[in-house]
């Protein structure tokens, strides 16, 4: 029987360019599949570090943990010990432009709240005492601030950088928490916002 493709005919020669070309066209194929697949890998190993990231949250509703230590005025400030009054505790620190910006308002607030209904506290992040002290010497301000060993605070309130504030409700229970600046009025929006008859944690 006769080949229906003599040798050296154009059949032929396209039939040995497909066979050559055939991994090349295979893995063009399979590019768009394994970039798909990345993607899809790299989107849920992203979606699952930020689950497991710190300052997302995961404190609301909870009994805040302890804010303790030596203030920069040689005090002590303990956060068991305000059990009855709101307790605003702001993360700062003395390099922090934002900290900088929101310093007034916060002067506001304790100025609001001067008869320790609600009280203030700042807890500095990855700072000097000396360069906290000079803050408050030139911005003013009288509120509670602790300046050395807080890692182990900022660590167990999940904050990876100033500022960030968090409002506690007299029972203990963190009602609110603010990344960035904040302003007085929030403060005062999230304390009626929770007094008396919605604050959680009742």
């Amino acid at each position: 029987m006769t080949d229906p493709t003599p040798p050296g005919s154009l059949d032929e020669e396209v039939a040995e360019v497909e066979l050559r070309d055939r991994p090349r066209l295979a893995a063009w194929a399979v590019a768009p599949v394994a970039v798909v697949l990345a993607g899809l890998l790299i989107v849920l190993a992203v979606a699952d570090t930020e689950r497991n990231q710190p300052g997302r949250g995961e404190l609301l509703g909870q009994i805040a943990p302890q804010v303790s230590g030596q203030t920069i005025d040689g005090d002590t400030f303990d956060s068991d010990a305000q059990r009855g009054r709101w307790v605003v505790v702001n993360f700062f620190a003395s390099w922090c432009p934002p900290c900088r910006g929101e310093h007034p308002e916060l002067e506001a607030f304790v100025e609001r709240h001067a008869d320790r209904d609600a009280v203030l506290v700042g807890v500095a992040m990855t700072d000097e005492e000396d360069d906290v002290r000079a803050f408050f010497e030139e911005l003013g301000g009288d509120w509670p601030a602790i300046a050395t060993d807080t890692t182990s605070t900022v660590i167990d309130f999940g904050v990876s950088a100033p500022p960030t504030t968090f409002v506690i409700a007299p029972t203990g229970v963190v009602v609110e928490q603010y990344i960035g600046q904040v302003t007085a009025d929030q403060l005062d929006d999230t304390i009626a916002r929770y007094s008396p008859t919605g604050e959680l944690g009742e």
